[in-house]
């Protein structure tokens, strides 16, 4: 139990930083269109690979009907509102979905990485989470770069 919730601790830290991280980006993207053209790289990761590094989450933490019924079921089990913490294939950004998937369903998550206690299957969790943390720092530097830090 205490395993699991400083995993969720950890996950849950990363994801508000990367939401002030994107806020702050999305402020600067459009209050300063001029200089977007330097700011190719911070786009990119913003774009790309911060909501990326998110997603083996949210497929963790999706709903069993979307586990169990796979790829095309997924999109068949969002028309009926299948029961668990959370629709993948629904709307927002993942970063939001994370937010809100730890705020109003913490006790679902936690059980679910209760779960997973085997040594791969926390090693698997461990590298989930140095990469959205590898991420995020590359990110907070491209951000300094534009004088954008975060405090």
């Amino acid at each position: 139990m205490e395993q699991a919730q400083d995993m969720l601790s950890a996950l849950e830290e990363c994801v508000l930083q990367a939401r002030a991280c994107r806020d702050t980006f999305d402020a600067f993207w459009r209050e300063e269109p001029s200089k977007r053209i330097s700011a190719h790289l911070a786009y990119f990761i913003r774009h790309g690979a911060m909501l990326n590094a998110f997603d083996n989450l949210l497929f963790l933490f999706c709903s069993r009907e979307i586990w169990s019924a796979g790829g095309a079921g997924a999109w068949a089990c969002t028309n009926n509102s299948p029961a668990g913490p959370i629709l993948v294939h629904s709307n927002a950004d993942q970063i939001e979905k994370l937010v809100l998937l730890f705020t109003d369903h913490r006790e679902a998550v936690t059980k679910i990485l209760e779960l997973h206690r085997q040594p791969m299957e926390e090693e698997l969790l461990l590298t989930e989470l140095n990469h959205i943390r590898s991420i995020l720092q590359l990110f907070s530097r491209t951000l300094i770069d534009y004088d954008l830090a975060i405090a």
